[in-house]
């Protein structure tokens, strides 16, 4: 299967899972607390000189390298493709330009070329590498081998770049060797800095040691440790509030450390935490569940969730834990008699609506709910692939569009073959289009297409 298209059916069975705004009246009661979580000793924390206001956003959403290739700002949208010509898993930026629907190089070059001279390229991509574009900067994630001791560590180190918009005046922050980037946990940002998490290697005991919330200080060129976890139960950045990040936990208790694989799926736990950057304090809430018990978005300081067992729409805040019921039944209207169906909310919350499928066994439709006017709407946007349909998806937005995948296309490609002669090959790779949002609400196929024709460069690498 194709890497874009691979990439593609993750973050849809990925949106099936998780992320992240406003409710209206019923009170019920908060979900009964589960086993408590211990709080392990904080880090030593560095200086705080500044007390600027925090921006607090979700830079990658809790699916991490699988949320997709594309990260938006307001005024276009940036992705990687990776060149492989030159067979060293190299790759360059590509952006597209909101105002003139155009994709181009992320480069000021008249030639561009595939060398440090061309601002946008990346002279290692192996591992995987996802774009940000928060706080104002343009930032490039990259995922590396293995730091496990003992095992040959050879030369693609997990790092962080940083630069301006326009790939100028950039830095690199190396993850230290014996730490290693996680792959499905989110970032945050805070108008200025990046948070992430740090998992640990013991190099004696060949396994691992801790994981650690950190501070990116490019400034620095340092990971400032702001918390240490441990290892017993697992942490993942699931999104942001408005003083700091919003974390998940998860373990399994000791008595179904015995049980089989399913049994101890079932069996496993899960709880929210606050870690707050204004105090540097981490925050037990009442919100835990038993995995596959529930699904949820985050929007601000509450959490939206629906219950396996029922289609009720139940808002719940992470402070106080007060509750309310938004929709008695998000399937009213929809479930047809005596026809099964499972909701589950996906995504996160946009321009005020709550993304969620209906499924049964046979077939899945997508809906959203508004926040505003409590208006269930159908997302019926689609398109044709290998024989099925695929719905249409939100990439990124800014204040009046989205931008959404409409399509596939098939685009020529070489590549070096095992002799060092080249040979051409075809690949599929998604196109994207833009949308306002009241059509996209609406399932209104009126699509701003991208000028996309620099795909068909043979010097492009899925």
């Amino acid at each position: 299967m194709k890497p874009r298209i691979i990439l593609f059916l993750f973050a849809l069975c990925g949106l099936l899972l998780l992320s992240a705004c406003a409710p209206s009246p019923t009170s019920v009661s908060a979900p009964a607390p589960s086993e408590s979580i211990s709080t392990p000793q904080p880090a030593p924390l560095p200086e705080q000189n500044d007390e600027r206001p925090l921006k607090m956003t979700t830079a990658l959403s809790s699916m991490g390298i699988f949320s997709g290739e594309i990260a938006g700002n307001q005024d276009g949208a940036y992705c990687i493709s990776s060149d492989s010509n030159s067979g060293d898993y190299s790759g360059v930026l590509l952006y597209y330009d909101y105002a003139t629907r155009q994709l181009i190089y992320l480069s000021d070059q008249l030639i561009v070329t595939y060398d440090e001279e061309n601002p946008g390229w990346l002279e290692d991509t192996f591992g995987g590498a996802h774009p940000l574009a928060v706080n104002g900067k343009l930032y490039v994630v990259k995922y590396g081998t293995s730091p496990i001791p003992r095992i040959q560590y050879e030369g693609s180190p997990s790092f962080l770049l940083e630069m301006e918009p326009n790939a100028a005046n950039r830095k690199k922050l190396t993850v230290p060797r014996g730490s290693l980037l996680q792959y499905n946990t989110g970032i945050a940002a805070d108008g200025e800095d990046l948070y992430l998490l740090l998992t640990d290697y013991d190099a004696n005991a060949m396994q691992l040691s801790d994981v650690s919330l950190c501070r990116a200080d490019f400034s620095r060129g340092t990971y400032e440790r702001l918390y240490s976890f441990g290892v017993e139960k697992n942490t993942s950045i699931i999104g942001v509030y408005p003083e700091g990040i919003v974390l998940q936990r998860s373990w399994m208790p000791a008595k179904y450390a015995d049980a089989d694989r399913q049994d101890q799926i079932s069996h496993t736990k899960a709880a929210i935490q606050l870690y707050s950057l204004v105090d540097n304090t981490l925050t037990d809430t009442d919100f835990t569940w038993d995995l596959g018990d529930l699904s949820f978005v985050l929007g601000q300081d509450m959490i939206y969730y629906v219950k396996s067992d029922n289609a009720r729409l139940i808002a719940h805040d992470l402070h106080t834990g007060a509750e309310q019921i938004l929709e008695e039944d998000l399937l009213k209207g929809i479930r047809a008699e005596n026809e099964a169906h499972r909701v589950l909310l996906t995504g996160s919350v946009y321009d005020g609506h709550i993304l969620f499928t209906a499924s049964t066994d046979d077939d899945t439709a997508y809906y959203s709910y508004s926040l505003a006017t409590q208006e269930i709407l159908p997302l019926s946007l689609s398109f044709e692939h290998e024989g099925g349909m695929m719905p249409v998806l939100i990439a990124a937005e800014n204040k009046d569009f989205f931008m959404v995948n409409y399509g596939f296309d098939t685009v020529p490609r070489t590549a070096t073959g095992t002799d060092g002669s080249y040979y051409t090959f075809e690949t599929q790779i998604m196109r994207y289009a833009l949308i306002t949002k009241e059509n996209y609400w609406h399932s209104l196929p009126e699509f701003l297409p991208f000028d996309d024709s620099l795909l068909h460069s043979a010097n492009l690498s899925p």
